[in-house]
């Protein structure tokens, strides 16, 4: 007896959770995705350097990264959401279509997951500019990954909110 009271208790708590999903779901998920987006955007500091003129220094491996110039990384995360499948996509945007790296994959990607990427500079060698290509290997500098942990714990709380 006690079973079948708990298999009605339980089918009554999915049935009033999915109706909660539909009545507040897109404003919870739009809500977490525009949480994780300033999150991911925040930790992007930007590159400082210490006397003028001179490079700033890159972050440390397992750090976010660093922004520079017109802070293009920080700028193209973005989120979209869709009604049609309760879902909500947050991440950086391609942006230009020249951010791939020696390897096919992505310089977002090479920054959140590490990997080798093609470094090009171009030297001067009597009075001619040489282009140097160089193959460099970036360690991970996660900037969506402890974003999103920072989601789920804020989730949490949101859906506490809508009950």
């Amino acid at each position: 007896m006690k079973i079948e009271l708990a298999k009605a208790q339980f089918q009554d708590n999915t049935r009033v959770f999915s109706q909660l999903v539909k009545k507040f779901g897109m404003r919870v998920l739009k809500a977490q995705g525009a949480f994780i987006r300033t999150a991911a955007r925040s930790s992007i500091k930007k590159s400082r350097s210490k006397k003028l003129g001179t490079k700033s220094r890159p972050s440390e491996p397992g750090k976010p990264p660093r922004g520079h110039g017109r802070q293009t990384l920080k700028k193209s995360i973005i989120f979209a959401s869709d009604k049609q499948t309760n879902t909500v996509v947050v991440g950086p945007q391609l942006v230009f279509g020249r951010v791939k790296t020696g390897s096919g994959k992505t310089v977002p990607n090479v920054l959140e997951f590490g990997g080798k990427s093609t470094r090009v500079s171009y030297v001067k060698k009597g009075g001619k500019p040489t282009r140097k290509v160089r193959r460099v290997t970036i360690k991970a500098r996660p900037y969506m990954r402890p974003a999103l942990i920072m989601g789920l714990y804020d989730l949490r709380r949101k859906w506490e909110t809508v009950k």
